[in-house]
């Protein structure tokens, strides 16, 4: 298995609200394109540079005990929301700053809400539901 890389176009959730209200016009809403996003299943959030935040003047939400694979905890900054952008789909998520020199990550949370799924054989990404390759499926119960 290999790993599975992506670029993100990731958008200011705020100031398109504040496009909506009239108080920006559309070219001043804050964006960026993330390169060489790794996606990771088994992180919960997407995690970018913290440049990119700042870039962004992407808003703390909250903080959140954040558990890594070697069994440590920390607190960490929970910002957003942002609109996030991959493969022609769209989803609103939160985010986390990466830790310096680390990959920015794709997480569980936006691959499920981007129906999107992980092919580790072709390193891709790949509908999350083949019956419908053209469209993202929400599924409820």
């Amino acid at each position: 298995m290999g790993k599975v890389i992506i670029d993100a176009e990731i958008i200011n959730n705020d100031d398109e609200g504040s496009v909506a209200r009239g108080q920006l016009k559309p070219n001043e809403v804050r964006r960026t394109t993330v390169k060489n996003m790794l996606v990771d299943t088994g992180a919960m959030l997407v995690s970018i540079p913290e440049e990119e935040i700042a870039k962004l003047g992407l808003r703390v939400v909250r903080e959140a005990v954040s558990k890594y694979a070697n069994g440590q905890k920390s607190v960490r900054k929970i910002y957003g929301p942002v609109r996030i952008k991959v493969m022609g789909r769209e989803d609103h998520v939160l985010v986390m700053a990466s830790h310096p020199g680390m990959p920015a990550l794709l997480g569980q949370l936006a691959l499920e809400g981007l129906d999107l799924a992980v092919d580790p054989t072709r390193q891709r990404l790949i509908p999350g539901h083949p019956e419908y390759p053209n469209e993202q499926l929400i599924e409820m119960y």
